[in-house]
């Protein structure tokens, strides 16, 4: 009888690991594979989509107007706030707050925690982690046309990510470097190489773990425009609260389209509790004459086909 019991019971496991394993094969990554299947044949990078249309944990503050739109980039440090509590509530709260229409966040656990802090911005994202954690996001008001995601080097078996989602006018990244200096370098070439294929305007965000005057920074800058602010901010503040600056978290433009936005405000979000960061948000809007993008796309009028709480549809 007993053994009957165990066998019963095992089976009942083997079903329920089988069902979970059909739905999660039913859930594609808008990159023409199953989620959770290795992208480019690379062993550990796993990639998962989140569809918009929850609730928001708090209502977002007002979006940008006239065509401008905001993005954000904020190492989330898993949830984990400076008082050594998890939680992605408070961390959805943070980043509402700016009412930002793209984010790049770094440092999402895992795939559940990747679509629990969706749920809680009621936002569209893509995420992709490559071996372990360290997993990178764009979330965004704006439901992407397509996403890819590359694996950059790494050090440590923590691997590291560039997550890039296509819109309708222009492209976000999200990118996490690593901590060794040699792999930053590589990734440079890697990152480089990954955005040279797009035409649209290009904006790119994370945390590059390099200071403004680093060599892999002025590598950066032969293509990209740093439009965050670079002086004066502590964009990671656990073990450098001595130092007047320290700025590891950026947002960049391409430079090929560096002049066609107009930056509005560019600033540091003074949080130093919800993480070991602190969010940088960026507002921009396309230059006077700039004709190559579809005013009305972004911003304020992703309204009417975004995820925004039920109180700004009223």
């Amino acid at each position: 009888m007993r053994t009957t019991t165990i066998h019963v019971a095992i089976a009942a496991a083997i079903a329920t690991v089988a069902t979970f394993c059909a739905m999660a094969a039913e859930t594609g990554n808008g990159l023409g594979q199953k989620t959770g299947e290795p992208q480019s044949g690379l062993r550990y990078l796993k990639v998962c989509r989140a569809n918009g249309g929850g609730q928001p944990v708090v209502d977002a503050a007002p979006p940008a107007t006239n065509g401008a739109f905001r993005i954000m980039s904020y190492n989330v440090r898993f949830g984990k706030g400076m008082d050594g509590v998890r939680d992605y509530r408070r961390t959805a709260r943070c980043i509402l707050s700016e009412g930002p229409d793209y984010v790049c966040v770094q440092e999402i656990w895992n795939w559940k925690e990747f679509r629990r802090l969706a749920g809680y911005l009621g936002m569209h994202g893509t995420f992709a982690n490559s071996r372990h954690f360290l997993g990178n996001a764009v979330f965004s008001r704006e439901k992407p046309i397509k996403c890819e995601a590359v694996e950059l080097p790494y050090s440590k078996k923590l691997g590291r990510t560039l997550v890039i989602c296509e819109y309708k006018d222009f492209v976000v990244a999200s990118m996490h470097f690593d901590l060794d200096v040699n792999k930053r370098k590589e990734s440079v070439r890697v990152v480089q190489k990954a955005l040279e294929k797009y035409s649209k305007p290009v904006f790119i965000a994370g945390d590059w773990n390099n200071f403004p005057k680093s060599p892999v920074l002025k590598g950066l800058k032969k293509f990209v425009k740093v439009v965050s602010p670079e002086k004066n901010v502590h964009t990671y503040h656990l073990r450098t609260m001595k130092r007047k600056e320290a700025v590891i978290d950026y947002i960049a433009i391409d430079k090929t389209h560096a002049k066609d936005f107009s930056v509005l405000r560019s600033y540091e979000v003074p949080d130093r509790k919800t993480s070991d960061h602190s969010p940088i948000v960026v507002e921009l809007k396309p230059a006077e004459g700039c004709d190559f993008i579809s005013l009305g796309a972004t911003g304020s009028d992703l309204i009417a086909t975004g995820t925004p709480s039920k109180a700004r549809q009223n």
